[in-house]
């Protein structure tokens, strides 16, 4: 299995690391790892994923900072990842971090 990392600070997300050889068609096999900043901090976490053209999308929940990559998003050149978080009557959202994959 493979893990690829995000930075989540606040409403801001980015890759952390290596990010090269991501090919497209890949089920079960990546992971995303998250690591946050302060204001996540005892949040319900969701990461939501889209492919490139936005018709696809699905989401995962966020547990111990990891989540499976959903297979439904991997099948062309890139996908998305933001992260939706809720706790109490406060709900934060990243921006969309896009992912190029080989095909």
């Amino acid at each position: 299995m493979r893990t690829l990392r995000f930075k989540v600070n606040a409403q801001k997300i980015q890759k952390s690391g290596d990010f090269s050889g991501i090919v497209s068609g890949t089920a079960g096999y990546l992971k995303a790892e998250f690591a946050f900043s302060k204001e996540w901090s005892g949040m319900v976490k969701v990461a939501e994923f889209r492919e490139k053209w936005g018709k696809i999308f699905t989401s995962a929940k966020i547990v111990n900072n990891q989540c499976i990559i959903p297979q439904e998003v991997l099948s062309g050149i890139q996908w998305t990842v933001k992260v939706i978080g809720k706790r109490g009557d406060v709900i934060l959202t990243t921006e969309e971090c896009i992912v190029t994959q080989e095909v």
